[in-house]
């Protein structure tokens, strides 16, 4: 019985796993007096990265605006356009650089001039289990 019930309970964990944020470069909350020319994000298990969505979007906060309200103006940013088509114009990010079909590590590449500032970046991703996880962090440039 109790082999079953370990099978069963295992099984479930299973089942409930996402690819969860685990670290990122730069790491989330940080401000950086250099700008990056990419991003880099770890998660806890294997994604499917072409089937998955990665953004990067300035936040246009007010000045001196502190985590808590950065954190707002990053989820009504991921609310409004995480699923938007051709936006590239629009995006601080050049796309996805990894090129494998699936990672634990994905990056981005920025576009280079960005303005000092507060940006969001953001995911849709698919396991390679099949879940799907949406998150964000958000990082400050102020060289």
């Amino acid at each position: 019985m109790k082999q079953i019930l370990s099978f069963l309970l295992l099984g479930l964990g299973l089942a409930l796993a996402h690819a969860e944020y685990v670290t990122s470069s730069p790491k989330a909350k940080a401000t950086l007096k250099t700008l990056p020319s990419s991003i880099s994000i770890i998660f806890s298990e294997a994604i499917e990265v072409r089937l998955s969505i990665f953004k990067v979007y300035a936040l246009n906060g007010p000045k001196g605006a502190d985590s808590h309200q950065l954190e707002g103006l990053a989820q009504d940013k991921v609310s409004a356009l995480l699923n938007r088509k051709n936006d590239a114009a629009l995006r601080a990010d050049t796309g996805v650089k990894t090129s494998a079909r699936t990672s634990k590590i994905v990056s981005l590449c920025l576009k280079s001039g960005l303005k000092p500032g507060s940006y969001v970046v953001m995911w849709n991703n698919l396991s390679t289990d099949g879940h799907t996880k949406s998150d964000f962090f958000v990082f400050s440039y102020a060289p």
